[in-house]
């Protein structure tokens, strides 16, 4: 399961797809032909048009990250791109942007194996019948193959939302799993759950699905830290961690937090499991 910030955008496409084989159907024979050239170039030229939206509002929810100042660079600096937007300039942008052009690369190479296909050839030839049929009213292509074009093409922009979106959910978990590794040692009790949750995260940042649970994930990192302050004050008083749950003054609240570690790792792995 992908949680994107597009996805919403891209359904569009599979809507419209769907509507206008409805419409031609309802067509007579023949009006059909004419018709159904005519639906091809305006399709074209709506799917560069989302996927345009979804690039600019990819940067601006990428940049909205940082700063509200950077935010408004970003959507001036960004306001007039076209719906022409090469996979070089795709590049560029995340370049621009201190994005992580690996994860572009990496996203895509992983597709192409999966699909044994270029998605980057599909996405850039979209571009060129849109070109043609808006400026020059030449259509060289039929809804059945924008419809496959579509499919594939798509997976770029969600390569770009990786290499900008992806890459900060990356480095949060980089951050987290850092205060993990500090952290669990200072518990028994949480080490061994917290080295295995630590395998299930790096598996998570492959998914790009840590921003819906970064709720669970500082809830957890809150609690770890509670803990350690804890077992400070065990140190100082001469006690084993384990000797502190015993006293009545420690006992319910670091049950309370033991509690809301592990419920937070099978709460992660209930809205991440596909």
């Amino acid at each position: 399961m992908n949680i994107s910030c597009i996805d919403v955008q891209l359904e569009k496409i599979a809507i419209m797809f769907d509507s206008v084989e409805i419409m031609l159907s309802n067509e007579q024979e023949n009006s059909t032909i004419s018709m159904h050239n005519e639906m091809s170039g305006l399709l074209s030229i709506t799917i560069s048009a989302i996927y345009e939206n979804c690039i600019k509002f990819i940067m601006e929810q990428y940049s909205l990250h940082y700063h509200e100042k950077f935010n408004s660079h970003v959507k001036e600096s960004y306001d007039r791109l076209n719906s022409r937007i090469r996979i070089e300039n795709l590049k560029s942008y995340i370049s621009a942007l201190s994005g992580n052009k690996d994860n572009f690369e990496r996203y895509i190479s992983v597709i192409n194996r999966r699909y044994v296909e270029n998605i980057e050839v599909k996405y850039e030839q979209i571009l060129n019948y849109r070109h043609k049929f808006a400026h020059a009213n030449i259509n060289d292509t039929t809804i059945d193959e924008l419809k496959v074009f579509f499919k594939f093409s798509k997976h770029v922009i969600y390569a770009f939302e990786s290499a900008l979106i992806g890459n900060i959910k990356s480095e949060f978990v980089k951050g987290l799993e850092q205060k993990i590794r500090y952290l669990s040692p200072m518990h028994t009790a949480s080490g061994h759950m917290m080295s295995s949750f630590g395998l299930r995260v790096a598996s998570l940042r492959e998914q790009y699905l840590l921003l819906e649970c970064e709720d669970i994930l500082l809830s957890i990192e809150k609690s770890l830290y509670k803990l350690a302050e804890l077992h400070k004050s065990a140190k100082s008083l001469s006690l084993s961690p384990e000797n502190l749950g015993k006293l009545p003054v420690y006992e319910k609240e670091i049950k309370e937090l033991n509690e809301i570690i592990s419920n937070g790792k099978k709460e992660i792995i209930n809205r991440v499991r596909v």
